[in-house]
C-alpha cells in the first residue's frame, strides 16, 4: 500500500454513509489497495457521486448522529476513510481518526 498521510481528527457528526437496501446493518465498503474501507461523506452529492462510480445500486443513506454510536457499530474490523475520490487514476480520501465519542 501506498503510503498514508496521518490520521485527521475530524467530526463526522453529520457525515453520511451509505447501507445496503437488502440488510441496513451492512454498510457499502470500498476496496482501495486490496484493502476494505469505510467510506464517510461530508454530503450526501459526494456519496451518491461515489456510489455510481463503484457501481453500488439498492442502498439507503444513514446520517451519523453519534459518533460513539458509530464507532461501537462498525468495531475495529476497517479503516475509515472521508470524501474519497478518484483523481488521476489514485483514490484520495481523509484517513479519519477518532477519539472514544467518534468526534
Amino acid at each position: 500500500m501506498k503510503r498514508l498521510s496521518k490520521p485527521k481528527s475530524i467530526s463526522i457528526i453529520g457525515y453520511v454513509m451509505a447501507l445496503y437496501d437488502n440488510n441496513p446493518s451492512t454498510p457499502v465498503l470500498i476496496t482501495i489497495e486490496e484493502e476494505m474501507w469505510f467510506p464517510i461523506y461530508s454530503t450526501v452529492d459526494k456519496l451518491e457521486a461515489s456510489m455510481k462510480l463503484i457501481g453500488a445500486t439498492n442502498y439507503t443513506i444513514k446520517q451519523i448522529t453519534n459518533g460513539s454510536d458509530f464507532l461501537e457499530s462498525i468495531g475495529d474490523a476497517v479503516m475509515i476513510c472521508a470524501d474519497p475520490y478518484i483523481y488521476c487514476g489514485n483514490t484520495r480520501f481523509t484517513l479519519v481518526k477518532l477519539n472514544s465519542k467518534g468526534e
